[in-house]
């Protein structure tokens, strides 16, 4: 601690800049060499919705399925009624870009939980809707 006489006032000193610095890094290289070099940091197979935040909000997807050539296919209820969009995606760092047929564009952030579940939130209705997945097929 530091005293400051002038201000009557005693200060912890804060980390250093470099070692903050240094942790900021590893929190962003971390994450981008896991989504490029790792095969279990993927997103490629089958996923289930297992889990919705905020509880009882409506999550677009029950099911998705991406596949290494960039396509996907979902299926979500919409209401009472089942329904399913096809086509291509994109996973860059923390965000993945679904790209249906006929549909606008959905833009999601994605992210791989160390128990290998995936975290998708999505904004839905003006609100951010977060469904857990796991995955049941590779």
């Amino acid at each position: 601690m530091t005293d400051s006489p002038q201000l009557g006032m005693t200060r912890r000193p804060g980390p250093p800049m470099k070692q903050l610095s240094k942790r900021l890094n590893v929190a962003w290289i971390l994450p981008a060499i896991c989504s490029i070099l790792m095969p279990g940091c993927s997103i490629h197979g089958t996923w289930r919705t297992v889990e919705v935040e905020p509880i009882g909000a409506a999550f677009p997807i029950a099911h998705i399925s991406f596949t290494e050539d960039g396509r996907y296919t979902a299926t979500g209820m919409i209401g009472t009624e089942e329904v399913t969009h096809t086509g291509r995606y994109e996973w860059v760092m923390s965000t993945v870009r679904l790209q249906p047929a006929g549909v606008s564009d959905r833009q999601c952030t994605a992210r791989r939980r160390i128990d290998g579940r995936l975290q998708l939130s999505c904004e839905s209705q003006d609100r951010s809707v977060t469904g857990t997945l796991i995955l049941v097929e590779e």
